[in-house]
């Protein structure tokens, strides 16, 4: 019988308390037992995302508090992550990269203007 995403987050949130080591893999594999190794590749590959997106927003969250301490602004250690992680981009990639944000932030405002109205 297939279990429901409760249960299956409930099985994996258990296995993960009693043992905080536990890999994404074992997790999947232990959650989704009687699931087709491709469902269960493809669940582990998910799960392995989500939890390098964890990091990452964890590692910028710790960054950021850092920053903070030290008394430089958000903004300022935005620019600066921005600057490092484009460092080794051309310019026509930058140059794209920031027109894509403003195409980003002129498409939420317009879209906050037009469900204001």
């Amino acid at each position: 019988m297939a279990k429901s995403f409760d249960e299956i987050l409930e099985a994996m949130l258990e296995a993960y308390q009693h043992n905080p080591n536990i890999t994404e893999e074992e997790l999947v594999r232990l959650a989704i037992p009687d699931a087709d190794e491709a469902a269960q590749q493809a669940a582990i590959a998910e799960a392995q995302e989500a939890g390098e997106l964890l990091q990452q927003f964890h590692d910028n969250a710790v960054s950021l508090a850092e920053a903070r301490e030290e008394g430089r602004s958000r903004a300022y250690w935005m620019e600066l992550e921005i600057e490092n992680a484009t460092s080794d981009w051309t310019e026509e990639e930058k140059s794209q990269f920031v027109s894509n944000i403003y195409q980003a932030v002129e498409e939420n405002i317009n879209k906050t203007i037009s469900e204001e109205e």
